[in-house]
């Protein structure tokens, strides 16, 4: 049909690691989430949209996702993506700017860079608003720098 414009372009459906918030908004919890993706879509962006729209993945996983919630405002649009010598430079549009009230501002920034940084091909993350660099992002003063995956965000869980 005229609406399949993909048709032909190989799908693959994978597992990833992403990382959402905790209940209390303090850290980032890992879960596994299932992305289908092709070679039309950058799979740093898909990753991306499934943390934007992780209400969805966390209704689409049936109760197996509890004590976490999305970390990532939902008005956030990614403009462009791009990877280069294993750096993901990451442009978000400006709702991103729109500071969860609950969620510290690190939980959400590092949602981002810790998910990017499962991918292969990225171990280090730099964002842009609209284009421009932006040095503070809520109480976090280096959101214009080159990022690292912060493992120390990361809430161990006891799987019983």
């Amino acid at each position: 049909s005229a609406l399949q414009c993909t048709t032909g372009i190989p799908k693959t459906e994978d597992y990833r690691g992403c990382y959402l918030s905790n209940r209390t908004g303090d850290k980032l919890r890992a879960v596994t989430t299932s992305v289908t993706y092709n070679a039309a879509t950058p799979l740093a962006e898909l990753l991306i949209n499934q943390l934007i729209q992780a209400d969805e993945v966390i209704a689409g996983q049936k109760g197996k996702l509890k004590d976490v919630k999305p970390a990532i405002p939902k008005e956030t649009v990614v403009n462009h993506i791009t990877i280069r010598d294993q750096i993901c430079y990451v442009d978000l549009g400006n709702g991103f700017n729109d500071l969860l009230a609950e969620i510290s501002s690190e939980v959400t920034v590092y949602s981002i860079v810790n998910t990017l940084c499962e991918l292969s091909n990225v171990n280090r993350v730099q964002f842009t608003i609209d284009g421009e660099a932006q040095e503070q992002y809520g109480e976090m003063n280096s959101f214009h720098s080159v990022l690292e995956r912060n493992l120390n965000l990361v809430e161990t869980v006891n799987e019983k």
